[in-house]
């Protein structure tokens, strides 16, 4: 049996979360969605593999149903996650003025490296 989770995440900045989606090749969207539950309002996510869309809400919090992995692999959005984390640090370190390069971690997730 599905059911919508929902799950409050730190996608405050939706500038950068659309910055996150385009470099991953994700569609970003404002709207109403459904879901297996229901209809939900926000911003639809659409992850790849992914049945249904994320929906992020103005309270981020994020609903979504992947059926336990049978609809979309929680690994998808854990990447988005990752990017969303690099590009707000990439955009808060510009703003400072500090200079920054990108690298990948083993498991091929990105790390900034910001020069103090």
């Amino acid at each position: 049996m599905s059911h919508t989770m929902n799950i409050k995440v730190n996608f405050s900045d939706r500038d950068v979360l659309q910055t996150a989606c385009k470099r991953l090749k994700i569609d970003f969207k404002q709207g109403s969605f459904a879901l297996f539950s229901g209809r939900v309002e926000g911003v639809g996510i659409f992850l790849p593999g992914w049945r249904y869309p994320a929906i992020l809400k103005e309270d981020n919090t994020l609903f979504y149903d992947n059926y336990g992995g049978k609809w979309g692999d929680i690994i998808e959005l854990h990447n988005l996650e990752a990017y969303y984390g690099v590009e707000k640090a990439k955009k808060e370190a510009q703003m400072q003025g500090y200079k920054y390069y990108e690298t990948q971690s083993d498991e091929g997730y990105p790390q900034l490296v910001v020069q103090l």
